[in-house]
């Protein structure tokens, strides 16, 4: 049930809740850390407030602040904690943007959903799960740190950061699945304001100058963008094995200066199989970044636009389209039942095109009549591989085209001519049917 403090001023008792209410004017200290596996709301009303100074509070559920100064969690030695199993939102009724000091998210299933910007102001620690800051910005203040962020555990949607030092961030950005960072370190220490996003998805123009670059990655890219101040920054953007780097020595980072992707004149440090690119000075231009190679050595990922498919008179249609595909072989499309086994359907060569849309389309001839699960891989000139996520097709309401197979009696003996009883008619799908036969 509901444990509700509803005085003017109490002590919130150290200990589990499954829902906790704070419904009236007043403040409600905690008396030690909280752990609520449900609900915690606190009301509407003016100066209603749970102070959580010296004590962490711990939800499994949602987190509803009504008030202004509805929760206070600014002590350095508190951590507000997220650990719930399904996904969890986060509203404050009471400001456009909501004050934390620490903040630790260890979600074993579903996201955090940010119904209202997050300003941080000292570490959020990554453990288990994402933070969802499409619809309202997760936003780090000078002094605020990042720990622990990896593919498990990471951010979707827009991050901001608020500089007056030099010392380093990483934006724990991703696409939900893949943790994807990029780094600033500033320049100077006057105040500035950074913002962040990533996109799992080719840029729109694919376009290159003559600064250097054979071309540049269509599977992603950064904005990084300066909202405020006059600060520029070193910039380092991270690469993965889903890269598909050959030689990481030639890789680099490419800027798009509104017409066309340039070179910066950068580092690399790493492995091909995962490292980072470091801008060589401070970058002063912003906005569109992403991974750029000086040959075509590196083949980088083809830009997956679009994977689909439909039953099309009892056939699957698998289509897909793709941004760029240079250095593509052939694209191959498998099919499973169970996500483990995969069973080879047909393939399509590229058409290698470096800088166009192209559209591809395949047919299954062989549908069974249930859910059908399909991948489509792409493989480069080198023979490296590339899969994507897989799609799936409802089969189940399938009409499928049965012939008769044979007649028998019930004990499953072919009858004779002039049988009278109970006949059995077995079709090539496997399906019966049984009727009495009278003369």
């Amino acid at each position: 049930g509901t444990v509700t403090y509803d005085d003017g001023t109490q002590t919130v008792l150290a200990d589990s809740y499954y829902n906790l209410s704070i419904s009236t004017a007043g403040t409600k200290t905690a008396g030690g850390n909280l752990d609520v596996n449900g609900d915690l709301t606190t009301a509407a009303t003016a100066s209603c407030k749970l102070d959580m100074t010296s004590y962490d509070l711990t939800i499994a559920g949602d987190l509803a602040v009504g008030a202004t100064d509805g929760l206070d969690l600014s002590d350095a030695s508190s951590d507000l904690i997220f650990n719930g199993t399904v996904s969890q939102t986060v509203a404050h009724a009471g400001n456009t943007s909501y004050e934390v000091y620490n903040m630790t998210i260890n979600k074993t299933s579903g996201n955090l959903l940010l119904s209202n910007e997050i300003e941080a102001n000292g570490i959020l620690t990554f453990t288990s799960g994402v933070i969802d800051a499409t619809s309202n910005d997760l936003t780090f203040t000078n002094n605020a740190t990042v720990t622990g962020a990896s593919d498990a555990s990471h951010v979707i949607g827009v991050v901001n950061k608020n500089t007056s030092s030099t010392s380093q961030f990483i934006f724990p950005i991703g696409d939900g699945t893949t943790y994807s960072p990029i780094v600033i370190t500033p320049s100077a220490t006057s105040i500035t304001d950074w913002e962040v996003s990533y996109s799992n998805v080719a840029y729109s123009d694919l376009s290159i100058d003559a600064s250097g670059l054979d071309h540049v990655s269509s599977n992603e890219y950064w904005n990084l963008n300066r909202i405020s101040g006059t600060a520029d920054a070193v910039v380092d953007i991270w690469w993965a094995s889903a890269d598909n780097v050959t030689d990481y020595n030639d890789l680099a980072i490419a800027h798009y200066n509104g017409t066309d992707w340039e070179m910066i004149t950068t580092s690399p440090y790493g492995t091909n199989t995962s490292g980072y690119i470091r801008s060589q000075g401070p970058v002063t231009s912003f906005s569109p970044f992403t991974i750029g190679t000086t040959s075509n050595v590196n083949a980088l990922p083809v830009g997956l636009v679009m994977f689909e498919g439909e039953e099309v008179n009892q056939k699957n249609k698998l289509i897909w389209q793709v941004a760029s595909e240079k250095n593509v072989d052939h694209f191959i499309i498998e099919k499973t039942k169970d996500g483990e086994f995969f069973e080879f359907v047909g393939s399509s060569i590229s058409e290698q095109l470096e800088f166009e849309a192209n559209d591809y389309s395949l047919m299954d001839e062989k549908v069974d009549p249930i859910i059908n699960y399909y991948r489509l891989t792409a493989v480069d000139v080198n023979g490296v591989q590339t899969s994507y996520n897989l799609i799936s097709i409802d089969n189940r309401l399938m009409k499928v085209e049965k012939e008769l197979l044979k007649i028998t009696n019930m004990w499953g003996q072919d009858i004779q001519p002039g049988y009278k009883g109970q006949v059995i008619y077995i079709y090539t799908d496997g399906s019966i049917e049984r009727t009495f036969k009278l003369d």
